[in-house]
């Protein structure tokens, strides 16, 4: 465990652009509350039903966002990448944490004191305003990834999530995907059984190539017409 120091948040090149916000005074008064952590990969980072006290902060690596149903199911929200913060939800009203969180691969985490957080919100408004403009654009991907798990098959969601591993958080047509196949059908809302079978099927149609947890897509512009109307 890293403890940091006000220098770290002050001329910390992987400032968010809410944080970007912060005067210097602001900034070291973060850092007195803020723990970083470095942890591997699949480590909890956040439980849900468990007291919240922080708000995280993904410096760098990458983090599965998941929820368990009432029938014990294990539901994948989101897949958290770096710049992303984690327990917005308890600023206002810190009670429990929502969901959980567990890293994917090798991971350093900011963990920022909740008070402190609020301190900002409620006395810098350029601050406050950036964070709403984040909260928004966070619920308008929920509710777009929302109607997808319900109107869309199989297929349109999964192609759907490689797309997004390829274009928004690998930036590259090929990638190792960090999530197993049980993962994958959390992630659609769909079973390893149909995500095994849809996968064979793109490869079979030469939309993809796959070499264990590595994945070419090789006809962008077809699995895109399949995210769209799948």
């Amino acid at each position: 465990m890293i403890t940091a120091s006000s220098l770290k948040c002050v001329e910390c090149n992987l400032k968010s652009r809410i944080v970007q916000n912060l005067t210097d005074d602001e900034l070291s008064q973060m850092a007195e509350h803020c723990i970083i952590r470095k942890v591997s990969a699949h480590e909890k980072i956040m439980s849900e039903g468990l007291p919240a006290t922080h708000i995280l902060y993904l410096r760098k690596g990458l983090a599965k966002v998941h929820k368990t149903g009432p029938y014990g199911k294990d539901q994948i929200l989101k897949i958290a990448d770096q710049g992303s913060f984690l327990g917005l939800q308890n600023i206002i009203h810190p009670t429990l944490h929502h969901y959980s969180v567990t890293t994917l691969k090798p991971s350093e985490i900011c963990f920022l004191a909740i008070s402190v957080f609020k301190d900002f919100v409620q006395y810098n408004g350029d601050f406050a305003m950036e964070l709403v403009d984040y909260i928004s654009q966070e619920e308008s991907n929920h509710f777009e990834r929302f109607i997808n798990l319900q109107q869309k098959q199989i297929n349109g969601r999964l192609a759907d999530a490689l797309l997004s591993f390829s274009d928004q958080i690998f930036k590259s047509q090929q990638f190792t995907l960090p999530l197993t196949k049980q993962e994958l059908a959390e992630l659609t809302g769909s079973t390893r059984e149909s995500v095994t079978r849809c996968l064979k099927t793109f490869r079979e149609s030469n939309l993809i190539r796959t070499n264990k947890n590595t994945y070419e897509i090789i006809d962008k512009k077809r699995l895109e017409n399949i995210a769209l109307y799948g």
